[in-house]
């Protein structure tokens, strides 16, 4: 809070600056994001903070000169020129009442709500400041879904009808705008109503995508209903299984809604990883993407014993958990339950397997050691014995003449 306030008198120092939008709620956290609008260029200012504070600043929209500025034990601060150079026309020109609010700095005063959209946000209702708001950018259409899903705010009924209008504008807005909007959406508080809102205003296909994606809402109401029953087994069975590196449970979670849409629209795992790529998500929200959904055709409504469960663990990792969840295969959620994951941790490491074995390490210790983990897991091997049985399974793998398996 304290380095906030430097920033906050650094800004008001060299001009005039106001902080916009929800910076100004009366429930905004410390660490939320911050919007500054300022009368001197942005780009000097971005740049002058950065040394200050020592952090990066960088320019997120060359045309209109929008700059971030990301500073350690600060949030994350975005800077932008008064438009048309006086504060009331800039905030008409904003996307929702709530967001059209300027406080001057230092003091935070005056004040200015020209659109009542503080009595707007204490009835939880996300408003259109006007009816260009909407075309203006399409992506508002995405954001205004997002208000509502991580606030539980409604959505007012002419704001509605102006989102359903500008949605087709979203196929020319830029994919990496979409993606977070996207997935903050989904996995906000409010994410079922989040991602049929979108087949309600036919948004789905109206995504920068091809081939377009036709969601069947009737499937995916089945989907986000399978989902929502076993999210908390789902979360509870990745973390059994290690995780996903990188995606903490609320992105995995996001992204287990959005597999489920792919589900509904006829995508299979390729699809989705496709689907991933155009939407620019990074290598591993693709790959949990893609393989929530893979795996969820995979293992449909069998039962799945411990065997095949370790099989899926193995081909598709903590994604598998939320591809059982998507499926409503409880079955191999009580399998992955019951499988002595942690104790893989145990095995010897290679150095010692191949000191056990007598060989130098080489790539003949993968399939033992996939063997050792296989055992373990299945609670056939204590690790202990880790070396004992990679040597008597060698053995017997030359002994019926294994090309992996001859002497190097």
């Amino acid at each position: 809070m304290k380095r906030l306030r430097l920033l906050e008198s650094a800004l008001a120092g060299a001009g005039a600056v106001w902080l916009v939008g929800s910076g100004n709620w009366p429930t905004a956290p410390a660490a939320a994001d911050r919007d500054y609008v300022t009368a001197i260029a942005p780009s000097t200012l971005a740049q002058d903070l950065a040394g200050r504070f020592g952090g990066r600043a960088f320019v997120m929209d060359e045309s209109r000169q929008y700059w971030r500025l990301v500073a350690p034990q600060l949030p994350m601060v975005d800077l932008a020129p008064v438009a048309g150079g006086d504060i009331g026309h800039d905030l008409s020109l904003r996307d929702f009442t709530m967001n059209a609010v300027a406080a001057y700095l230092p003091a935070h005063r005056p004040l200015l709500d020209p659109f009542l959209g503080l009595t707007d946000l204490r009835h939880g209702l996300v408003r259109q400041v006007s009816a260009q708001s909407l075309p203006a950018d399409p992506l508002r259409v995405l954001r205004g879904l997002r208000l509502a899903s991580e606030h539980g705010f409604v959505i007012e009924s002419c704001t509605w009808s102006a989102m359903r209008t500008a949605a087709p504008g979203l196929q020319d807005v830029k994919p990496e705008r979409i993606r977070m909007e996207l997935l903050r959406a989904l996995q906000g508080a409010g994410w079922i109503r989040a991602a049929l809102a979108c087949s309600d205003l036919d948004l789905w296909t109206h995504l920068p995508l091809v081939p377009v994606l036709a969601v069947d809402r009737q499937a995916l109401e089945c989907r986000l209903g399978n989902l929502a029953r076993s999210a908390p087994a789902a979360r509870s069975a990745a973390e059994r299984i290690g995780g996903m590196r990188g995606l903490d449970h609320s992105r995995a979670g996001g992204l287990a809604v959005l597999a489920a849409v792919c589900l509904a629209g006829a995508r299979d795992g390729d699809g989705a990883r496709r689907m991933g790529e155009q939407l620019r998500f990074s290598a591993r929200e693709i790959a949990a993407l893609a393989g929530m959904v893979a795996g969820a055709a995979d293992m449909g409504t069998d039962v799945i014993g411990p065997r095949r469960a370790y099989a899926l663990v193995e081909r598709y990792g903590a994604a598998a958990a939320w591809s059982a969840a998507l499926a409503a295969n409880s079955s191999f959620l009580d399998s992955v339950a019951n499988l002595r994951l942690p104790d893989l941790s145990l095995i010897p490491d290679g150095r010692a397997l191949a000191a056990a074995v007598g060989r130098p390490p080489g790539p003949w210790l993968g399939p033992v050691v996939d063997h050792l983990r296989r055992l373990v897991a299945l609670g056939e091997l204590d690790p202990e014995r880790g070396p004992q049985e990679a040597v008597a399974w060698t053995e017997k793998a030359r002994q019926r003449g294994a090309p992996s398996q001859r002497r190097e």
